[in-house]
């Protein structure tokens, strides 16, 4: 086992841990929002171990998806409708476009806010932090 994984076992346990006390607080013969709790407790290990940052996604199953999950979701669907409908489609006037602005924004501000905040608490920052601006610009810029 090298340093890496020593340094970070730790931290994913108690990811680990929370996503189980998460899954105990379900009742039984429920459905378990699979895709839910595992795009959470995905969120949550790159904000622990790539900026030192609690979400609290796995704070209770009555969490709702963090506001960046939804922003991201939303403009991948964005971009895949703009790719199909040509270049025009962005520079019309319509809800979907003030939309993708706005979750723009809201990702940019998200990333600035954990990567200020945390910056130097974990050497995943080097590996995670440039591919978020890199991904959210080019979510932006695409031609």
């Amino acid at each position: 086992m090298d340093l890496f994984e020593k340094a970070y076992i730790p931290d994913i346990n108690e990811l680990a841990q929370k996503l189980l006390n998460v899954l105990l607080e379900l009742s039984p013969g429920s459905d378990v929002p699979v895709t839910q709790l595992m795009t959470n407790f995905t969120f949550e290990t790159i904000g622990k171990l790539g900026f030192g940052y609690d979400f609290g996604l796995l704070a209770s199953s009555k969490v709702q998806t963090h506001p960046f999950i939804e922003a991201i979701n939303f403009c991948l669907r964005e971009v895949l409708t703009r790719m199909i409908r040509g270049q025009f489609w962005k520079k019309l006037p319509i809800k979907n476009n003030k939309k993708f602005e706005q979750a723009i924004l809201l990702m940019q501000s998200t990333v600035e806010e954990v990567s200020c905040k945390e910056r130097f608490l974990s050497p995943c920052f080097f590996i995670f932090y440039p591919f978020f601006r890199t991904e959210i610009h080019y979510l932006y810029h695409r031609p």
